[in-house]
């Protein structure tokens, strides 16, 4: 019996790229790309949700989930796309196995969870093991955790608040411990003033300067606030730290990218 050979498509360039470019393959690159969709994803600490609603835009098919501990400002209400959704509630009120809050009743009900993600939390989260447990324990199967944050060295009083100073560096070992699979974990410089020292990071120091600046002596009055120091002296501590935050180059705290999954 005659068997039928079908010619398939090719791009006609002097690239190494051996796959064709025909209608099959844009079928299979299309099953391939619903595949590697998360049917949900959630983003942990969603602040203004501007970060949420690019998630959304990039995952269209995902039913994705925007949570914070105060709401989202109306703007962000107005700009959602249809499979985005807001919750508002603490991570760490969360009991995945009394499932007695909403949030695991709900939105984020165990093994649920795609792809979970979580950025600049050092300065929220007191409870590091309990969030990568409850992460976990949302997860499907396979399901991805990113989590992207700083090491930040306010010694004494982060210590006194309950923080973390190395929520960064240590989340692959918290990880680990959670029961998850670490995939990569990689480093960047978190720069504060832009420099030609450190190229890939001035837009980093722009924004520093900029913006954080600004909140600086709030941040600084809260945190010292927490230890036995003189109002006074608390002042110029506060000075003192944006005079040398703003002139000297190469200033930066470390920021981790760590991905893992539930194996």
């Amino acid at each position: 019996m005659a068997t039928t050979t079908m010619e398939r498509g090719y791009h006609n360039t002097s690239s190494s790229y051996v796959l064709p470019n025909d209608a099959i393959e844009q079928d299979r690159l299309d099953a391939q790309a619903d595949a590697i969709t998360p049917p949900k994803a959630v983003d942990i600490g969603c602040g203004t949700g501007i970060a949420t609603i690019h998630l959304a835009a990039m995952l269209p098919s995902a039913n994705v989930v925007g949570v914070d501990i105060t709401p989202v400002p109306a703007p962000a209400l107005a700009a959602a796309s249809p499979n985005l959704q807001w919750e508002t509630g603490n991570i760490l009120d969360v009991d995945m196995e009394k499932q007695t809050d909403s949030l695991s009743r709900g939105a984020l009900a165990p093994n649920s969870i795609g792809y979970f993600f979580g950025r600049m939390l050092f300065l929220g989260i007191n409870d590091w093991h309990k969030y990568l447990q409850v992460a976990s324990l949302m997860l499907q199967d396979q399901g991805i955790i990113e989590h992207q944050d700083l090491d930040w060295k306010f010694y004494q009083a982060v210590e006194k608040a309950g923080l973390s100073e190395i929520s960064g560096s240590n989340a692959a070992c918290l990880m680990e411990t959670a029961g998850l699979k670490v995939i990569e974990a990689r480093k960047f410089e978190f720069s504060f003033v832009p420099s030609g020292k450190s190229p890939n990071s001035q837009a980093m120091g722009r924004y520093m300067q900029a913006k954080l600046m600004l909140n600086y002596p709030e941040l600084m009055g809260k945190l010292l606030g927490l230890l036995d120091i003189a109002h006074d002296e608390v002042e110029q501590l506060i000075r003192d730290a944006l005079r040398d935050l703003s002139s000297e180059e190469r200033i930066h705290q470390k920021y981790t990218v760590t991905i893992a999954k539930k194996a």
